[in-house]
């Protein structure tokens, strides 16, 4: 039991909201980083 995350025992479900949130995560922080023009790119 060394790491708390195993996959195998979480669902497919819990999987794709933990992809889900790491997503919105890095993604709100990729615009926090960005200027508005850059931003603005997208």
């Amino acid at each position: 039991m060394r790491s708390s995350f195993s996959a195998p025992r979480l669902s497919p479900r819990c999987i794709r909201m933990i992809k889900y949130l790491i997503d919105k995560s890095l993604i709100g922080s990729h615009w926090k980083i960005n200027e508005p023009e850059e931003a603005a790119k997208f």
